[in-house]
């Protein structure tokens, strides 16, 4: 019996170890398949029929690394595929660390770095559009370029950053120019951001601000030429249109607006002085000579003849009043000469005319009163000298009666005095008489 059951063992035991090796055998299969969980299993299996097989024991624990590895391979994969760059690269990582060769791992963790880059670069990047710091966006974007062209929507942000940047910088610039007053510069600057983008800030708006100054340096301008060239009705009408377009512009437009004006009514006010002037109506040739001489006294000969019309006037008038005074003199050959220098001067003037006339049919009538007493004429100084000096006599002895009778006889001397006296009055009367 024993022997027997010797036998029964060994049958066994050699059925088990049959057993072990074909578990072991499936095991490895599987490995070969990389089924690693199934692999494991069988290797499971056969370890707990046989713990001293060494090669179930090998087995398993390489089932295992691959089987983790696996895990992480599958793991980074699936970031990788869902764009989580960093914790792809954690796992290829990690797996490359027990097994630098497995599958491609290398050129994964190498694409996922690659990828990282660039989707930190165009995050970067989108900061920077958002932020509007369009040159840093530029330069995100252009590296992504160079390592990816087709990498997302790079291309249209690099575009979208460049475009902005060209506007931000015609924009910025066509606000300089506009402030240095350079208008043509400034309304080429905005019509190129206006052509790009006619939303861009309020470029519209700055850049009819700027052809309106444009417009009205180029009116000033052409009014100061016409004002030096003396063309002021042209220069009126254009600083007119100045004010009309903007009221405020420069404050020197209304002073020039009123010089202009009194300017262009020279040539008519001129041509009514001249009237005057010729006219011989000295007072308003001489009011309008004189506004004319107050605008400009340069204005063509208005000074000279302002000068000239105020002296033929002052002329007139002294030869006249002398006319007037000699008639009331009755000094009629005066009178005549006067009226005459004055109607030499002035035909119209006045009543002058009427004056001579009446001058000289005054001078007639006396003429005609003295040809028909020539006697009286001839005598009438010799009678006039006796009378007086009669007169004169009589007078003295009066006097002396007088002061003899209330103040006593005078002595010689006294008389003489007294004498002397009532000569030094009563001669320059005498004389007087003697004259009329």
């Amino acid at each position: 019996m024993p022997i027997v059951k010797d036998a029964a063992d060994k049958l066994e035991d050699v059925k088990q170890r049959k057993g072990v090796e074909e578990l072991y055998k499936e095991g490895i299969d599987h490995l070969k398949r990389e089924a690693w969980r199934q692999a494991i299993e069988k290797f499971k299996e056969a370890i707990s029929l046989d713990a001293d097989h060494l090669d179930a024991v090998q087995k398993i624990e390489e089932a295992r690394d691959q089987e983790g590895l696996e895990i992480l391979y599958i793991r980074g994969v699936g970031y990788a595929s869902r764009e989580a760059w960093q914790k792809a690269i954690e796992m290829f990582e990690t797996i490359l660390l027990t097994d630098s060769k497995y599958r491609d791992a290398a050129a994964r963790l190498n694409e996922a770095k690659k990828q990282g880059k660039l989707q930190t670069l165009y995050e970067h990047g989108m900061q920077r559009l958002r932020a509007k710091q369009w040159q840093g966006a530029i330069e995100r974007f252009q590296e992504i370029i160079s390592v990816n062209k087709s990498y997302r929507d790079a291309v249209t942000r690099l575009n979208e950053a460049k475009k902005q940047l060209q506007l931000e910088k015609l924009y910025n610039r066509g606000l300089d120019y506009f402030k240095a007053k350079e208008w043509e510069k400034a309304v080429r600057a905005f019509d190129q951001v206006a052509s790009l983008d006619k939303e861009y800030k309020d470029v519209i708006t700055k850049k009819q601000g700027a052809e309106k100054q444009l417009q009205l340096s180029s009116l000033y301008s052409q009014a100061f030429k016409l004002e030096r060239i003396e063309e002021w009705e042209d220069a009126y009408n254009l600083f007119q249109q100045i004010l009309s377009i903007d009221p405020a512009y420069k404050k020197d437009i209304p002073g020039r607006l009123a010089r202009a004006d009194k300017r262009r009514k020279l040539p008519k006010l001129y041509e009514q002085a001249d009237a005057y002037f010729a006219d011989s109506q000295w007072e308003k040739a001489i009011d309008a000579f004189a506004e004319i001489v107050d605008i400009d006294s340069r204005y063509k000969d208005a000074k000279a003849k302002l000068k000239t019309a105020r002296n033929t006037l002052r002329q007139l008038k002294d030869a006249y009043n002398r006319g007037i005074s000699c008639l009331q003199r009755e000094e009629w050959e005066e009178a005549i000469e006067s009226f005459k220098q004055v109607l030499d001067l002035d035909s119209k003037y006045i009543d002058a005319a009427a004056r001579l006339q009446e001058a000289e049919r005054k001078m007639s009538d006396s003429n005609k009163f003295t040809d028909q007493q020539p006697e009286a004429k001839s005598v009438s100084p010799g009678w006039k000298v006796p009378v007086t000096a009669v007169l004169g006599a009589i007078v003295i002895s009066l006097v002396t009666m007088v002061i003899n009778k209330f103040l006593g006889p005078l002595s010689p001397w006294q008389q003489v005095w007294l004498i002397l006296a009532l000569l030094f009055i009563l001669v320059p009367l005498l004389i007087l008489i003697n004259l009329r």
